[in-house]
């Protein structure tokens, strides 16, 4: 049985809980608790998605444009090439910079659990540390920086697997952001 891959998601604004700052997404299911997204910041009002968190992490790339990406403690100009990853749980906000139209990104939303089972070893040595360290809010790897050209590109080239689709695509893309996710637990 073939299943088509991703089609993303595209929004023009963000929907919260009510009473709060949580985004609430939707199409995340709890069979694949993932969703692909495609940000398009033309498309929200001044160019700029509110500050908002979720409890997936957001693991994105810069397809064109630079997008400000800001969290309580850091920030970040993320320049078309670039890659990274916003911790969940992690309040943040972005807007598209630099006056010029056009600054896409794509996004992996996803629960730390599809990673690995949350009562595994797995997830206790390598998943948990990263997302319970309330230290790391965001992680940006750029294409001129050697150590982390080849994660930006992991990731870029993450996309086409969901994009690709096709038998076991699920699998695909849980195996190359594990991989993505060792890249970033390096840094």
């Amino acid at each position: 049985m073939s299943e088509a891959g991703g089609s993303y998601a595209v929004f023009d604004r963000i929907e919260m809980r009510p009473g709060g700052r949580e985004e609430l997404l939707d199409g995340i299911g709890e069979d694949f608790p993932y969703l692909g997204v495609r940000s398009e910041h033309d498309r929200y009002a001044d160019r700029a998605v509110p500050w908002h968190w979720h409890q997936e992490i957001e693991l994105f790339y810069a397809c064109s444009g630079s997008v400000d990406y800001a969290t309580p403690h850091d920030r970040a100009v993320v320049r078309e090439g670039s890659a990274g990853l916003v911790n969940a749980n992690v309040l943040h906000a972005t807007n598209a910079t630099g006056g010029r139209r056009g600054a896409n990104l794509l996004i992996h939303e996803f629960r730390p659990a599809l990673l690995a089972e949350p009562s595994s070893r797995v997830y206790r040595r390598y998943v948990e540390p990263l997302t319970s360290a309330t230290s790391v809010e965001l992680l940006v790897a750029t294409p001129e920086d050697r150590a982390t050209r080849g994660l930006c590109e992991a990731v870029r080239r993450s996309f086409e697997t969901f994009e690709l689709g096709g038998d076991g695509w699920e699998l695909r893309l849980r195996n190359e952001l594990s991989e993505i996710w060792l890249g970033f637990l390096e840094l």
